[in-house]
């Protein structure tokens, strides 16, 4: 008698049994891609916006800062924690949801949302001060060198760490360093070998 083309149940089961081991293995490393991916997105864009505030001090010869906040609408307020960041010429508290303009409310330059991409991930700002306290700003002046107090006086951010909120083991997080002479860059503070490009430092 000839055999029916096509699958049995015992292979069929066979078959979802040997994908559903792959998926197993599989799945907790592509979730982990996808945190690490968050990490360094949010890492990316943070970087890119200090990075136009010491351009803009440059190129207008004027104090422009960035910030984090809370978030980019009316009811914004500078946060240490973030997620979103803005840059401006004046403190943009409560008017982070403004056009960027050069002469009107923060004379905002630009400004990013903390979900974009990176909604997994927590931020934490430190000051360079004994201890370190949480910090949301950066202000650079004309030259486009970091001042040693924001515009609202406060201690400017020495570090921003970066960590997924999943927090699974293989998740890698990341910090940004900052110094008075306005370079800016990401490291990895679980790199201990001093000579290793990627070596936060003390």
């Amino acid at each position: 008698m000839k055999r029916a083309a096509g699958f049995t149940l015992i292979e069929l089961m066979i078959t979802v049994a040997v994908l559903a081991v792959l998926a197993g293995i599989g799945f907790p490393s592509f979730r982990t891609f996808i945190e690490n991916a968050q990490i360094r997105t949010a890492s990316n864009s943070i970087q890119a916006g200090i990075e136009l505030a010491r351009m803009e001090a440059l190129r207008r010869n004027a104090r422009i800062s960035f910030w984090l906040v809370n978030n980019l609408e009316s009811s914004c307020a500078r946060s240490s924690a973030g997620p979103a960041w803005v840059v401006s010429e004046l403190d943009p508290e409560g008017l982070c949801h403004k056009p960027a303009s050069e002469t009107a409310d923060a004379r905002l330059v630009q400004s990013r949302a903390g979900n974009d991409g990176s909604s997994n991930v927590t931020v934490a700002a430190w000051n360079a001060v004994s201890g370190g306290t949480g910090s949301n700003c950066i202000t650079f002046n004309g030259f486009g060198r970091m001042e040693s107090t924001c515009i609202d006086g406060t201690n400017p951010i020495a570090r921003i760490e970066l960590t997924s909120t999943a927090n699974s083991s293989g998740s890698k997080a990341l910090q940004i360093r900052t110094n008075r002479g306005g370079s800016v860059r990401t490291c990895d503070p679980h790199i201990s070998t001093t000579t290793d490009p990627r070596y936060c430092g003390a």
